[in-house]
């Protein structure tokens, strides 16, 4: 894996877009991990509310505070409000991603590589394991709607070892195995998520969170993208799996673990890469709008979607709607700059290869 990023590096160095792209994404990362030092320093932060100072036109000053990008109608730093909106959305694109290309990733890398006869297991174990995951998503769902507590987490991680113990112990007992369809329950699931709007999925799971949080919005947004990363890693391990060398490490004794993780991942991140890329513009544009419309953020939290949604309330105030678009357009340009970077990477190297 370290190998294909060098090589990516390497090329990418000469291409003046993907420098721009760079330099964009580098200046969102070092102003959202350095927001918590840079806010009080810029006039005490967005939450110091100055009403006699609202709705000040950027470059404009006030006793002893100067305003670079104006105030909004509370007389808030804008300034200082989008140097926030950049590590919530810095927040909730990088927990999002995360959550979704693990789940994602293991789950399409193991579907991908047994297929429906791959895992076999007989009915008595099958049924365990069917109840375990209904009773495992229960459990997950009382951490989404009421945080983490001894009253849902003990009880998760409990029917996970428990399955796992009692399912060594059944295994032994002689009775046929039938294989697990793994990939056609995955795909079934994958049907059925693409037969429902996203937003009916937002607005249900949003409905049901008792605690509304930065976290709480990647949750969600996770749900929605995982399934993405599953059905890419599913498809590019059926197709590196049947590679020559895949055949002759599994014919030799080469353990499921070593060739999913050391040899099939490796060659199948290149093209993860692109739905990573793709998906952190899509995330933080999500965000935005969810924000916009006042769903699963604190009504404390400030994000570029909030402030988007006050030039609403100020027509004339066209501050409030250029400089929290701009920055949305920004990273989504540099995001979609990578993944189509990082495509036409692909294809070159299938093209050499082939």
């Amino acid at each position: 894996m370290m190998d294909t990023i060098s090589k990516i590096w390497k090329t990418a160095k000469r291409d003046r877009g993907f420098g721009v792209s760079i330099f964009i994404l580098l200046i969102w990362t070092l102003t959202a991990l350095f927001a918590p030092l840079l806010e009080p320093i810029l006039g005490g932060g967005f939450s110091v509310l100055q009403l006699e100072n609202g709705l000040l036109p950027p470059l404009s000053s006030r006793g002893d505070s100067f305003y670079l990008l104006g105030t909004d109608y509370l007389g808030r730093n804008l300034f200082a409000g989008m140097i926030h909106g950049a590590r919530v959305a810095f927040i909730v694109a990088v927990a999002s991603v995360l959550i979704s290309l693990i789940l994602g990733l293991s789950i399409g890398l193991v579907i991908g590589f047994y297929g429906d006869k791959g895992i076999r297991k007989n009915l008595v174990q099958q049924v365990i394991i069917y109840a375990s995951i209904v009773i495992s998503i229960y459990y997950l769902i009382s951490m989404i709607a009421d945080g983490f507590s001894i009253y849902n987490v003990f009880p998760f991680f409990g029917v996970i070892g428990f399955t796992v113990g009692l399912d060594k112990l059944i295994s032994k007992l002689p009775i046929k195995k039938y294989g697990v369809p793994l990939d056609m329950v995955m795909q079934r699931l994958f049907e059925l998520r693409e037969g429902l709007p996203g937003l009916f999925i937002i607005l249900s799971i949003a409905a049901i969170i008792a605690t509304q949080s930065i976290f709480s919005v990647a949750i969600i947004i996770s749900i929605l993208y995982w399934m993405t990363f599953a059905r890419h890693a599913r498809a590019e391990t059926m197709q590196v799996k049947e590679e020559d060398y895949i055949v002759s490490a599994q014919s030799s004794g080469v353990s499921d673990f070593r060739l999913l993780f050391y040899h099939i991942l490796p060659n199948a991140m290149p093209s993860i890469f692109v739905i990573i890329a793709f998906t952190f513009g899509a995330v933080i544009l999500l965000e935005s709008s969810l924000s916009f419309l006042g769903i699963g953020m604190p009504v404390e939290e400030v994000s570029w979607g909030k402030i988007l949604a006050g030039a609403r309330k100020s027509p004339k105030a066209w501050w409030l709607a250029v400089f929290p678009g701009m920055a949305i357009f920004l990273v989504l340009y540099a995001f979609n700059n990578l993944a189509d970077y990082f495509g036409q990477y692909q294809r070159r190297n299938d093209r050499i290869e082939n």
